[in-house]
């Protein structure tokens, strides 16, 4: 809902820019290029919905247009193209591109999914237990309110709540018991 507000506050602000800049006798449309780089780039900061960030590369553009003294009609044109060809760029093949990236996790998630050892007998209804992961020990819980893991059991992390592990059985350890 906010987001709405907030582009519709900029798309507002932009035509207005656009519409005087045509009026004036003066022209001097980099101030106004620079404006609106810098409204876009406030705007994209507060959203950040990968919307905003294609107005800065078309007022450049732009910009470099009005210092080679082309005429300001052919300067919001290409304003308005470059601006569009981005945000349709974004909008069909930016997400594309972002699935296929590796997922990169970091701190606290990189130890989720990861195998960590008992180093001291996890009792969830006594509240105690340890383990290690990663060379670092961590006190421990098991997903169940009832579990219980032996010291030197190997058991996969599942979640962190605070500072605790929170670690079920894992699917070797299962397979070599049977």
């Amino acid at each position: 809902m906010i987001d709405n507000a907030i582009c519709l506050c900029y798309n507002i602000y932009v035509t207005k820019y656009l519409v005087i800049s045509v009026c004036r006798k003066e022209n001097d449309m980099a101030l106004i290029w620079i404006e609106i780089i810098v409204a876009a780039v406030i705007f994209e900061g507060l959203i950040s919905k990968r919307v905003f960030m294609w107005f800065v590369p078309a007022a450049i553009i732009a910009s470099i247009m009005w210092f080679c003294k082309v005429e300001t009609y052919w300067q919001i044109v290409v304003f308005l193209l470059v601006s569009a060809l981005g945000i349709l760029w974004a909008k069909l093949f930016l997400p594309k591109i972002m699935r296929t990236m590796p997922d990169r996790r970091t701190n606290i998630d990189a130890i989720i999914g990861e195998k960590c050892v008992v180093t001291e007998k996890i009792d969830n209804v006594a509240g105690c237990g340890q383990a290690k992961v990663k060379g670092q020990i961590w006190s421990a819980r098991g997903v169940q309110p009832d579990d219980t893991f032996a010291e030197g059991e190997m058991l996969t992390i599942v979640a962190i709540e605070g500072v605790k592990l929170i670690c079920k059985k894992s699917v070797a350890a299962k397979k070599s018991k049977k």
